[in-house]
């Protein structure tokens, strides 16, 4: 999971560019990495834009550093999608960038989620 707090970015557009372009890099390097090792290596990415809440829980014994709300579910959600909609990188509506070009994959129900989302989808490996 990786957070990217809205406030450093000066616009939604930018805060959308930068999560694309984490995934567009991360892709790259994990294709090089599996050319080099001469494996079969993939990874996925769902992007999505929300509200969460971090911190600590747990207890002296165990503490652990976690993320959670509606808007990390919809992110791993979506991110589970991958592989059956042949992307690696699946967006709703909120991360999707309208010029990097993105398939709508129609609304597709995702647990835990009561209405219908709007799905992206785009694979990374053809600018890998």
């Amino acid at each position: 999971l990786i957070l990217l707090p809205v406030e450093e970015f000066h616009s939604m557009e930018k805060l959308r560019q930068a999560m694309y372009d984490i995934a567009v890099t991360a892709t790259k390097e994990v294709d090089q990495l599996a050319k080099k090792l001469k494996q079969e290596l993939s990874l996925g990415f769902g992007g999505n834009i929300g509200e969460v809440y971090y911190g600590n829980i747990g207890t002296g014994s165990r503490l652990d550093f976690t993320v959670m709300g509606p808007a990390v579910n919809k992110a791993a959600r979506l991110e589970s999608m991958c592989s059956r909609l042949q992307s690696n990188y699946v967006v709703s509506s909120e991360a999707y960038i309208g010029n990097a070009n993105f398939t709508f994959q129609g609304l597709r129900s995702l647990k835990g989620i009561k209405k219908r989302q709007q799905v992206y989808g785009l694979s990374l490996k053809e600018l890998a």
